[in-house]
């Protein structure tokens, strides 16, 4: 149970933000409180029993079953408010009315939940919305927060810190008392962002994982490369040591995702797989969960999710931009540490590269699956390259035992 939380529904929870000298911290009822947080809502049990204590909600329409799992899991909640990214709504009566309203709800709701942390206005707006009529709109909700509840500080969450958009909060927002940043890989630089924007203040890092797809090489013909899962695994275990270097500031963070999502690939952002028993997949835990188990918990996880740490397509790695003929044979190679598992289940799978993406971590659909292709032997297997298009391999080695796997992608070009 989290220092200083209580049992009961009716006792609302005081949450500050303290500053001692060059240090800030979070108090929760009064007790020093750091942030081990999850955005998603998938095995937050589990997420609870490795050492997380808080969830992380976007939307108003996720906040009862967060705050359920809270209580029953003594988790705490970052509680948000969706707001647009189109500045056209902030001249919108109608749009404003709706969110107020919507506020307030949350706020008769929850203002006086035991499990409650932060409210968090807004995620990321300013990716087409960093205008002052927004900022003000923030501003505004600010202020209705406070008049109802003086116990929970008040944030708002930016992707990245660039100097403008920090400049427009302090100018437009001075209610927001807490500064939620998302950052990927560029995450090493977001205390020099802040200072670079004058603000010298407290900060949670709200969402933070692998590289994002914006951020990594492409094919020469635009197709973003996937980290591998050992890749990532190696990269949570470092970006969480980088985040608590940071203790003066930093209150803490939320990894993203505790789940698992189509975006780009099936397996970019989740920590989970798909629960898909047609092809052999059951939801496996892959290797940024074993490393944050192991940083939440301080404790080594006693059996690690097998390593594989890429593809190669003809010895080709995807950095080469592979392009081949249709019909032409291609061997494919798994590289793959074993974990120490006396026995690894392979699957291999064949997807189109997607055509309907998303905007922001919208909604996308799962790529067509191409059959007929491949041949697998084991960690190995033969590929006869399909019609025209652009395609993606990817190969997954499962620990059935541990419920765990490692995979990695390839995406090539069919001419």
């Amino acid at each position: 149970m989290p220092v200083g939380m209580g049992s009961s529904r009716d006792q609302a929870s005081h949450v500050e933000v303290v500053r001692r000298g060059e240090r800030f911290a979070l108090l929760y009822n009064g007790s020093p409180y750091a942030i081990r947080g999850i955005g998603g809502r998938m095995r937050v049990q589990q997420a609870a029993q490795w050492g997380a204590n808080s969830v992380r909600t976007w939307h108003s329409d996720d906040a009862q079953v967060a705050f359920e799992f809270a209580a029953q899991f003594d988790l705490t909640v970052f509680a948000g408010l969706w707001l647009s990214q189109d500045p056209k709504d902030y001249a919108s009566q109608e749009y404003k009315a709706k969110k107020r309203a919507e506020l307030s709800d949350l706020l008769a709701r929850y203002a006086h939940n035991p499990h409650l942390l932060v409210w968090a206005l807004g995620n990321e707006i300013q990716l087409g919305a960093d205008v002052p009529e927004a900022w003000q709109f923030v501003e505004e909700l600010a202020q209705l927060v406070a008049k109802h509840d003086k116990n929970h500080p008040i944030a708002t969450v930016t992707a990245h810190a660039p100097l403008s958009v920090i400049r427009h909060i302090a100018q437009y927002a001075p209610s927001i008392s807490l500064l939620g940043v998302n950052s990927y890989g560029g995450l090493e630089n977001v205390p020099r962002e802040l200072d670079a924007g004058g603000y010298h203040g407290p900060f949670v890092i709200t969402e933070w994982g692998p590289d994002g797809h914006w951020e990594v090489p492409l094919t020469t013909w635009g197709r973003p490369i996937e980290q591998s899962s050992a890749e990532k695994g190696r990269m949570y275990a470092s970006r969480y040591a980088l985040m608590q270097s940071w203790q003066q500031r930093c209150l803490g963070s939320y990894a993203f995702l505790w789940g698992q999502k189509q975006e780009r690939t099936p397996t970019w952002y989740g920590v989970f797989v798909e629960d898909r028993p047609d092809i052999g997949l059951h939801g496996e835990t892959m290797p940024p969960v074993d490393a944050l188990a192991s940083a939440w918990s301080g404790k080594p996880v006693s059996a690690l999710a097998p390593q594989v740490s890429g593809l190669l397509l003809n010895g080709k790695k995807p950095i080469d931009s592979l392009i081949l003929n249709s019909g032409q044979p291609v061997e494919a190679q798994a590289q793959l540490t074993d974990n120490g598992s006396n026995s690894l289940r392979f699957i291999w799978e064949l997807l189109q590269e997607p055509t309907q993406l998303g905007k922001g971590g919208s909604f996308e659909p799962r790529p067509p699956r191409v059959e007929h292709a491949l041949t697998p032997q084991g960690a190995h297997a033969m590929l006869k390259a399909p019609a025209p298009g652009e395609y993606r391999l990817f190969f997954y080695a499962i620990d059935d035992q541990h419920h765990k796997l490692g995979t990695a992608n390839f995406p090539f070009k069919v001419q």
